[in-house]
């Protein structure tokens, strides 16, 4: 969630992190805690259940495995860092910057999405010349 500090998680009451550029929030769900966020692309706010605590690794493993054919993260990359001043994500093709004032986007040719992996993100070339490209929704082929 690159939320820029830890979110302490408060028995019974909700915590939140006003930041200008990724504010993030927690309630309790009975037993449980609904972490909110915002989006790269519209700064629309996203939740999350947290569904256990306390799990081995093979129970994530079991989860990891089942979440392989439906996830959204299947079919486009997802990448985002946290600046002093912005959030950059990229995404479904895109490169989005979130600063207090607001979000831009540019579409971004697979050559700018290597470049950006690589000078932005700190991937190295091998591995970005081993992602697969985006399937964008809408878009040919």
């Amino acid at each position: 969630m690159l939320t820029y500090t830890v979110l302490p998680l408060v028995p019974r009451g909700s915590s939140r992190h006003d930041h200008p550029v990724s504010p993030v929030r927690a309630e309790p769900v009975d037993d449980l805690w609904r972490v909110w966020w915002t989006g790269a692309a519209d700064g629309s706010e996203i939740g999350c259940l947290l569904l256990d605590d306390d799990v081995s690794s093979g129970h994530y493993l079991t989860r990891y495995e089942a979440s392989r054919a439906m996830s959204p993260f299947n079919t486009s990359l997802y990448a985002t860092r946290n600046t002093d001043d912005a959030r950059i994500s990229l995404a479904t093709g895109r490169r989005f910057v979130r600063r207090p004032d607001g979000i831009t986007s540019t579409l971004l040719e697979p050559a700018d999405r290597e470049q950006a992996l690589i000078e932005e993100f700190g991937y190295s070339e091998s591995v970005v010349a081993q992602l697969p490209a985006d399937e964008i929704p809408g878009s040919p082929g």
